[in-house]
């Protein structure tokens, strides 16, 4: 089983030998939103979506129906731009985060329906947040020239270490390119063209 999220807004479940398409749906309260970002959680029960319109949505995995859309809470606004990341925690069921455009990332509690925390700093957009399994360290990855790579403390929801970045940099003149991408994104509703991913790995 193959599972692709869309920046149509469908969200499909493939058969991976056949490639049929067992079955597809789109937010039935937003058809323009469009998807950039999924995750299961460990046990494969719950899907997380993100994407266009800064709502992540839990569908379960088994009826395929939406059981909990997650946005703001409280004093949290949650996010005001595009996510590209949505990422549950492999030491906590109940814990997710997600990161995008807007420079922050939201950390969510399904059990208090909404975010629980919010960091500001990481600009993501692709699948560039992880968790360690000791339960309480986060790793961000940021498009950008200085702090790419970042570890967080998610008991105090702060920052310890930046970790250096051996890799290609953006140039400024694609820096500028970038942001520009992005204003045309805001108003014409085009698909993302970055792609990045980070992972995690216990030492």
């Amino acid at each position: 089983m193959l599972v692709s999220a869309q920046a149509d807004g469908y969200l499909k479940h493939w058969h991976a030998t056949s490639g049929r398409c067992l079955h597809q749906r789109r937010c039935e309260d937003n058809p323009d939103n469009q998807l950039y970002a999924i995750d299961y959680n460990t046990e494969g029960s719950l899907l997380a979506t993100a994407g266009k319109d800064t709502y992540v949505r839990i569908y379960d995995e088994h009826t395929k129906s939406l059981v909990l859309k997650m946005k703001d809470r409280a004093t949290l606004c949650g996010h005001s731009n595009r996510v590209f990341c949505v990422k549950w925690d492999t030491q906590n069921p109940n814990v997710l985060a997600s990161g995008g455009w807007d420079n922050t990332i939201q950390i969510y509690d399904i059990r208090k329906k909404g975010p629980v925390a919010s960091i500001y700093g990481p600009h993501v957009c692709g699948e560039a947040i992880d968790f360690r399994s000791d339960g309480h360290t986060m790793l961000t990855g940021s498009y950008r020239q200085e702090h790419v790579l970042e570890l967080w403390d998610q008991r105090k929801h702060a920052k310890f270490r930046d970790i250096d970045w051996d890799g290609p940099k953006v140039s400024e003149n694609y820096e500028q390119q970038s942001q520009q991408l992005e204003d045309g994104m805001q108003e014409d509703g085009a698909q993302p063209a970055k792609d990045e991913e980070v992972n995690l790995a216990d030492e």
